[in-house]
């Protein structure tokens, strides 16, 4: 039996508010076509890694992600993770960057510069990241080598709580996540 967990958590494929330049938090734009096509395009160098499952937010660009690349990989696709699921955020959904810029000065520029945000009429960034370490806990119990398919914040997230600089990440990039830390 296997003793540790592996987590890689990747960004989920193009979805159609990705496709507008319009934040989208808890909202569930679905996936453009070229968004499924990424998926399908990632599974080469993610064959490599023999995961154990697949999981995901519980959000469908994420979710449609996942079950892609399980389908093509014929691994496991484990219950999606609503934990894992995108900050919530408020008033800011459905706006494109300059919208946000005009009606809240400096919040894009905080977030580009790495720094956590707390979103207006939204989840504070501190819920947020206590939400995605909740997620990443039922994994690590698991004890297998997962992918997750999730979204940039919560890529963020794991990053600030690992004491590292928050960077943006394009779809389907990712990165590996030691639970044991």
């Amino acid at each position: 039996m296997k003793t540790n967990t592996s987590i890689y958590i990747a960004r989920h494929g193009q979805s159609t508010w990705n496709a507008q330049h319009l934040w989208a938090g808890h909202d569930d734009p679905p996936l453009t076509d070229l968004g499924r096509q990424q998926a399908k395009n990632a599974c080469e160098r993610l064959a490599e890694h023999n995961f154990d499952g697949i999981t995901s937010s519980a959000l469908s660009r994420a979710s449609e992600t996942a079950s892609i690349i399980s389908q093509i990989l014929n691994v496991d696709l484990l219950d999606p993770i609503s934990d894992l699921n995108e900050m919530h955020i408020g008033e800011i959904s459905g706006l494109t960057s300059d919208e946000i810029n005009a009606n809240y000065p400096g919040l894009i520029d905080r977030w580009n510069a790495g720094n956590p945000v707390d979103m207006p009429g939204g989840e504070t960034w501190n819920d947020f990241a206590d939400r995605v370490f909740k997620g990443i806990q039922y994994l690590k119990a698991l004890k297998r080598t997962i992918l997750v398919v999730a979204h940039e914040g919560v890529l963020r997230a794991i990053a600030f709580q690992l004491g590292e600089k928050l960077q943006s990440y394009e779809n389907l990039e990712g990165r590996w996540y030691d639970p044991s830390l």
